[in-house]
This record gives C-alpha cells, structure tokens and sequence, in this order.
C-alpha cells in the first residue's frame, strides 16, 4: 500500500499458490542476507473474510473468483500489520475490491494436511 517498489519473481493466481510451489522454491535455497527467498505476487482476488489474530497480524481469505483472478482461494497473512494502511485495506476492503498481494508463499501445516498461505509484505488495489 506503500509506494515503494518491490522486485517480483511470480505472478499467479490464487490457485497457483500451492504447497507443491512452496517445496519447488525452497528446493531453490538455503536463502539468506543476500540471496532472499522468493517473493510473488497473487491475484487480482477479493478479501472475502479478514480478521486480527495474535498480536496485531492480519488474518484474511482471498478468492480469485473475480474476472481474471483465475479462481481459487487462499489465506494470506499480514504480520503486526493491523494498524497500518496495509492492515486496514485488508480489514476493510469492499466485497467487490480486487487487490494484487505481494509476499512469501509458506506451508500451512495446521490441520490435517499441509495448504500453502502467502505471509503478505505488501498489496496493490487492481482496480
């Protein structure tokens, strides 16, 4: 929400970030001071729940069911950013809003099998 400019190694849709992904990019590394893991860019999706969890983190589930997301959702995460313009977008983005996220694709080992989430470092309005 910033208007820093970020180097991207991906662009894909909702559904493209998958845990098989996630393995693929780690297979890159080990990443580090110099060498960062890689960043990509999810979208055009909608927010369609979003919510604070823990100590100031933005929660939110994003659906690429808008014209040209390409389908699929995905929980996203925004860490200690729920007081910030990034935050507050995600928290209060209009159902018909679409947004770009940029960030670092992660496994999800939290139930019963793995899912892939981005952990968000910044987003775009797409419209």
């Amino acid at each position: 929400m910033g208007d820093r400019a970020l180097l991207l190694d991906a662009v894909l849709s909702a559904r493209g970030v998958t845990p098989d992904l996630v393995t693929t990019m780690e297979a890159g590394g080990p990443y580090g001071m110099g060498w960062p893991q890689p960043r990509v860019v999810a979208g055009p999706v909608r927010v369609l729940k979003a919510d604070v969890v823990g100590n100031g983190h933005v929660r939110a589930i994003v659906s690429g069911d808008c014209p040209g997301g390409g389908g699929g959702t995905l929980k996203a995460v925004a860490f200690r950013q729920a007081d910030t313009a990034l935050g507050q977008a995600l928290l209060g983005a209009a159902p018909h809003r679409r947004l770009w996220l940029a960030g670092r694709a992660r496994i999800d080992d939290w139930g019963t099998r793995p899912a892939a989430e981005l952990h968000i470092d910044d987003a775009a309005w797409a419209d």
